[in-house]
């Protein structure tokens, strides 16, 4: 209905009853006021008679109300969970610990490849070798526990499931550590 109210539209851009059975789709149908809103504001452009001036107003203030309603109601929701405050040090917290996430990520990356350039080599260091691959294994346990934390704190933030994602599935190939982060990003999207 809405793809048939476009075409005509792109035929009659200058009409305001196609603008206006838009936008009142878009908010009726749809609930979707910023769109239905973004229909009407071309009916202020165009010349209109005091009918259909009336009517776009009138749907308008219709739309506006709702909008101010889901507004309020979504304030007072927020209000009960949470203090109107946002807990800035928290925040500043997340972002120092995605950083260090991030560094430690960047490290651990690096001590692989000097562990698979160490193996390439003709006269293998076995010492070396076993040095490095403790230290990507106790790397890799601290960047879980970073892990862990930052998405205990936002659970929602794609960036640091997708990061750890690369890192256990392109760096050190942990299938069931990368199954995890799978699950994880699911879960985001």
């Amino acid at each position: 209905m809405i793809n048939n109210t476009k075409v005509f539209l792109d035929l009659f851009p200058a009409s305001i009853k196609l603008r206006y059975i838009s936008a009142f789709i878009y908010f009726n149908l749809f609930k979707n006021s910023f769109k239905a809103l973004y229909e009407l504001s071309f009916t202020k452009t165009l010349k209109s008679s005091f009918s259909e001036a009336f009517d776009s107003n009138t749907l308008g203030l219709k739309i506006i109300q709702y909008f101010g309603l889901r507004v309020n109601q979504f304030l007072s929701k927020e209000s009960k969970i949470i203090d109107v405050e946002i807990d800035l040090k928290q925040i500043i917290e997340f972002e120092k610990l995605n950083i260090r996430y991030q560094k430690s990520i960047e490290e651990t990356s690096e001590t692989a490849e000097s562990f698979w350039l160490e193996l390439n080599k003709k006269n293998i260091n076995i010492d070396n070798i076993f040095k490095l691959g403790c230290s990507i294994n106790q790397q890799f346990h601290q960047i879980k526990k970073k892990y862990k934390k930052l998405m205990s704190i936002n659970n929602n933030y794609l960036e640091v499931a997708y990061l750890y994602k690369l890192f256990v599935s392109l760096c050190l190939n942990y299938e069931l550590e990368e199954s995890e982060a799978k699950m994880d990003i699911t879960k985001i999207l």
